[in-house]
């Protein structure tokens, strides 16, 4: 059974109000956080002031990265042994489900080996073309003329323009690892 992705809704100026916390917190989203993120003050974390979902502590091979997304964390760092301590410290003071090492992130694909961390989004972008018609197709170098002109008063107005944001949307994700596409994108937003 697929789930939905999302509410359809025939109107697209309605905003759907969020009565309950995200995955059934008993607190809400913004406490569960300011307490985390107090507890990893107080136990000698940095809070970046760029990120403030990013924390560190440590220095050089001694670093420690936390980040933490909703309600998933990651942990990094040149040495594991120092990253199952913090673990078990937070497990201490907080309910955790340690899932192992990251291998996929928010649509992001992780791979690790000794040259370093690779990012990939093929799983995304295969779901992306699957879901667009456009799986079967081949690729092309230079997905659109540079010197195209589009204008807003030109050809027949979409239908249902919902699909089209949604789509523009997914494809400015992806853009996250594939920096040729960002031209085009850009242009069809």
């Amino acid at each position: 059974m697929e789930l939905p992705k999302g509410y359809k809704s025939e109107n697209s100026s309605l905003v759907c109000k969020l009565n309950r916390s995200l995955y059934g917190l008993k607190q809400a989203s913004r406490q569960w956080f300011c307490k985390f993120s107090t507890t990893l003050l107080s136990h000698g974390f940095h809070q970046s002031k760029h990120d403030y979902s990013l924390f560190t502590i440590g220095s050089g091979n001694s670093l420690v990265i936390l980040l933490v997304y909703v309600d998933d964390i990651i942990l990094s760092r040149p040495n594991s042994a120092s990253v199952q301590a913090i673990q078990t410290q937070l497990q201490s003071m907080f309910q955790l489900k340690i899932l192992g090492p990251l291998k996929y992130f928010f649509g992001l694909e992780i791979a690790k080996s000794s040259r370093g961390i690779s990012l990939s989004q093929r799983k995304y972008t295969l779901s992306l073309l699957e879901d667009t018609g456009f799986l079967a197709c081949k690729p092309f170098n230079l997905p659109m003329d540079p010197n195209m002109k589009i204008n807003l008063h030109d050809g027949d107005l979409l239908p249902n323009p919902s699909m089209y944001k949604r789509l523009i949307g997914r494809l400015i994700y992806l853009t996250i690892s594939r920096p040729n596409i960002t031209f085009v994108v850009n242009r069809l937003s």
